[in-house]
């Protein structure tokens, strides 16, 4: 949720200060630009080859099991999940405030409605943090569970 946090953090500024300079067009086309990259690393991280189950294995059985968090920060995988995390919520982000100021000029909304706009959004956001994080703690547990039982399946027939 960091990159969440921080692409909302970043979203903001930047689309009303864009919406005040360049005009309304220029948020959307930003907009655009950013999910180019977020659809672009969504296709290549499904093609780039994962690490081998067997290279796996071996560094769970040997002892050491300490990794600096340079390292961490460093690998692919977690570059890849924070920078699309990030683009995609910032891009959220920069149409928030600018999208009731185009709402109200445009169809000439009463403020109350202009500021459901993006309830949906926060409800997603609410729903997200906090009924799914019980979810991703099990999920690692869940996901072998299923793997163990499809494997038993399968040596058996």
């Amino acid at each position: 949720m960091g990159a969440v946090a921080m692409g909302v953090l970043v979203g903001y500024p930047y689309g009303g200060i864009i919406y005040y300079l360049l005009g309304k067009n220029a948020v959307f086309i930003g907009v655009l630009i950013m999910i180019i990259p977020v659809l672009t690393i969504t296709v290549t991280s499904s093609l780039v080859n994962q690490v081998d189950y067997e290279c796996i294995q071996a560094e769970k059985e040997s002892d050491v099991n300490v990794h600096l968090i340079t390292q961490m920060l460093t690998e692919p995988a977690v570059i890849i999940a924070t920078g699309a995390t990030l683009l995609s919520s910032a891009s959220i982000a920069i149409l928030e405030p600018t999208l009731p100021v185009l709402l109200g000029h445009t169809f000439k909304t009463p403020r109350w409605k202009i500021g459901t706009v993006f309830l949906p959004d926060s409800a997603g956001y609410f729903i997200g943090t906090c009924f799914f994080t019980t979810v991703t703690r099990y999920q690692s547990k869940l996901d072998k569970f299923i793997t163990d039982n499809f494997l038993t399946i399968e040596k058996n027939s």
